[in-house]
């Protein structure tokens, strides 16, 4: 064993070793996620499944259910509800997994093509570390989901433009980025319409560029594309004309930017994005500084003589083995070490600015690539492409939020991180010795922060993660890691619906939460089932408002203060059936802290 050990450190240097590095960014990856993926249940839990059991009690979406968005996450959903029913841990660990594990090892992927693989893996790991942070992020969800075809469709632009380059077709290719783009846009339009416009943009410009004698071949990769999209929208077109319901499909469909805000507010998002003066000066500084050390760095190649190549080979993985124990380690340690991690005033006052930095560099840094590529001085056109696309799903993000959602920096940090890792400059080794510094801090820190909330959304917050949690028993989240005092808030609340109403009655949720709709197989009534004003437009607010006066439902289950700060909206008028016909018409059966600054609360008719 220790011969074949020597052998393979004498053989070959590791950081080079792309199998290698792939397999240990798995390991580091899953380990990270072990230690909260079993805590998370949100009210997308609720949403989705609440939809693929009313699929299968025969609700036909868009006529006889409201769905703010293409139906194909709705389907995958649907047809793992056949497999797995209500046991939401298994979504998480069989498909939320896998689905993530290929995002990165994609972004691994292309990174190796122009950088070593140990940097490619340390510099993924660490932007899933950060995306992990974003409070809503969970494994199984359409926007991770959807970013999976997302970067597929990055990877497939690459191999396209590289085997063209070689001098072979790639009408495979092109076929495989017509049927993304079309997937993309049936399960998320904002996305769809962002990347599709870019790809047209870019293909264009780097195809006539690049090959300029093969036009006829670029209409037969269009008609290709066409086709491409065509089957990939051939279920959509099949479910809508079979049911009858085109015209409550594009109803559905625009009737989300309503609440999302005016196009003048959407724009000032992008505005809002890049406005921050302290970020830009830091980024002043770390050029200037970077551009000295440029002019005094004068490059040689070092020479590699056998012991050399052992001792790199070592500290490599001398480096993972320490990084992978510390991530066990720390996970292990007492809560109250996390959250006085967490809440260290420094931390929480640079986590946004430290974000903000590295996307707002990364903007900037592929500005400048694309111009050193249209002024013929470097860049190679896939990565220039791959980057690009990188750019185009972020601002699709930015349009879909009024805040950060770093669920992009998993795109983004990777290839600040490889070329910051790859940059030459005097004193390199010191560099990158800082650069790995910076990962394992970063990294322990997002473990800190996941263990303290490893969920947080408006109206609903996970516990924080104990050593003493327990499995929950209740039926449907079977194996969920929960402390035992919410266990027993949820067994009660299921217990209380189940009790006071049949599988006849209507129990409605307010405003964002039908878990316990699902988890009791008790309908929401009316036409929409969420009416969080993020999804749901002013004038379907006052329908469902208007419709629970005349039909007041069996049960209520509501969370207090999650609206728009008290501004006019549609939702008001649901918030004045709560506030003026709820206490008379319903006594309060439980009420418990939804871990931010209100309730969940269970109300009973009191005619029944």
């Amino acid at each position: 064993m220790t011969e074949r050990i020597f052998n393979l450190l004498r053989s070959r240097n590791l950081a080079d070793n792309k199998p290698f590095n792939g397999v240990l960014l798995v390991v580091l990856f899953t380990v990270f996620l072990s230690t909260y993926v079993d805590a998370v249940i949100s009210p997308q839990f609720g949403w989705w499944h609440y939809y693929a059991w009313r699929m299968a009690e025969g609700d036909v979406l868009y006529r006889d259910i409201y769905l703010f968005m293409p139906p194909y996450f709705v389907f995958i959903t649907r047809a793992l509800y056949a497999l797995f029913g209500n046991h939401l841990i298994l979504y998480t660990l069989l498909v939320g997994y896998p689905v993530r594990v290929g995002c990165l090892l994609m972004i691994y992927t292309v990174l190796c093509r122009f950088s070593k693989p140990m940097y490619a893996c340390l510099a993924v790991f660490f932007g899933a570390c950060l995306s992990a942070t974003y409070q809503m992020d969970m494994l199984y969800d359409f926007n991770p989901l959807t970013m999976f075809p997302c970067l597929l469709v990055m990877y497939i632009f690459v191999k396209f433009y590289e085997r063209l380059k070689s001098g072979r077709t790639a009408y495979l290719y092109s076929f495989c980025i017509g049927l993304l783009l079309s997937l993309i846009f049936c399960l998320k339009q904002t996305f769809g319409i962002t990347l599709s416009f870019t790809v047209v943009v870019m293909t264009a410009v780097i195809y006539f560029r690049e090959y300029e004698g093969r036009r006829s071949d670029f209409r037969r990769y269009v008609l290709l594309s066409l086709a491409g999209a065509f089957v990939a929208t051939l279920p959509l077109t099949v479910y809508l004309t079979a049911y009858g319901c085109w015209r409550e499909f594009f109803d559905c469909i625009f009737s989300v930017g309503a609440a999302k805000g005016g196009t003048d507010k959407i724009l000032m998002r992008v505005v809002q994005v890049f406005s921050d003066l302290r970020i830009w000066s830091y980024i002043v500084v770390l050029m200037g500084v970077w551009a000295l050390l440029r002019v005094y760095y004068h490059h040689h190649e070092p020479r590699h003589t056998e012991m050399g190549m052992m001792l790199s080979n070592l500290v490599v993985v001398s480096m993972f083995a320490a990084l992978l124990a510390d991530l066990v380690a720390y996970a292990d340690l007492p809560l109250k070490f996390h959250s006085a991690m967490t809440f260290n005033s420094l931390v929480v006052k640079w986590r946004v600015r430290v974000y903000m930095l590295l996307i707002d560099g990364g903007f900037l840094l592929w500005l400048f690539k694309a111009f050193r590529y249209f002024t013929n001085r470097e860049q190679a056109s896939s990565i220039l492409l791959f980057t690009t696309l990188i750019a185009a799903h972020f601002f699709t993000g930015v349009l879909s939020t009024d805040g950060l959602e770093e669920l992009y920096l998993v795109m983004y940090t990777p290839w600040l991180l490889v070329l910051a890792f790859d940059a030459k400059c005097p004193y390199h080794k010191l560099k990158n010795a800082v650069l790995l510094l910076v990962v394992a801090f970063f990294s322990l820190t997002c473990v800190s922060m996941k263990l303290k909330y490893p969920y947080s959304w408006q109206g609903w917050t996970e516990a924080s993660i104990a050593p003493d949690n327990i499995r929950s028993q209740v039926p449907g989240l079977e194996g969920i890691s929960l402390p035992d005092s919410v266990e027993r808030r949820f067994a009660h609340i299921v217990d209380l619906i189940e009790e006071n109403t049949t599988s006849d009655d209507r129990v409605f949720q307010f405003a964002n939460i039908p878990l316990f709709n699902l988890l009791t197989h008790r309908q929401i009534p009316g036409y929409v089932p969420i009416t969080w004003f993020d999804v749901c437009s002013d004038s379907l607010a006052v329908r469902v408002a208007a419709e629970l006066r005349r039909h007041p439902p069996k049960m209520l289950v509501c969370v207090e203060r999650v609206f728009r700060g008290g501004n006019p909206s549609g939702q008001r008028e649901l918030q004045r059936f709560f506030e003026c016909d709820v206490p008379l018409r319903y006594r309060c059966l439980y009420r418990l802290p939804n871990g931010r600054d209100g309730t969940i609360e269970v109300w009973l008719r009191k005619d029944d």
